[in-house]
């Protein structure tokens, strides 16, 4: 294996590992504000596209994202958090989640 390669791998592993810590403290975020009896739903995505336009359309497309927005219950609030990450060469991340709480 050359130089590059394993440069390239270990950026690669440690670009996953990033992302999967971002994600969990994403969660984690919304986790921590539901109180006891209540139920949880939430539904995050991770985009290349800042458009409005493209990151609605993909939540159209998921049936769970229908199901958090029609959600019926006691004390329902819903929760929409973006959270941008740019990266070189004008790559971004962008992670978008949907979430609701209720009591049934």
């Amino acid at each position: 294996m050359t130089f590059f390669e394993l440069f390239f791998y270990l950026l690669f592993m440690c670009t996953l590992t990033l992302l999967r810590i971002i994600l969990l403290i994403f969660i984690l975020s919304f986790s921590f504000q539901v109180p006891e009896g209540h139920t949880f739903r939430g539904y995050p995505i991770v985009v290349n596209d800042s458009s409005p336009a493209n990151v609605l359309g993909v939540f159209r497309r998921a049936q769970i994202a229908t199901d958090i927005l029609r959600t019926r219950g006691d004390a329902v609030r819903f929760a929409l958090r973006v959270k941008v990450f740019s990266f070189p060469e004008d790559v971004k991340a962008i992670w978008v989640m949907l979430a609701c709480k209720f009591k049934p």
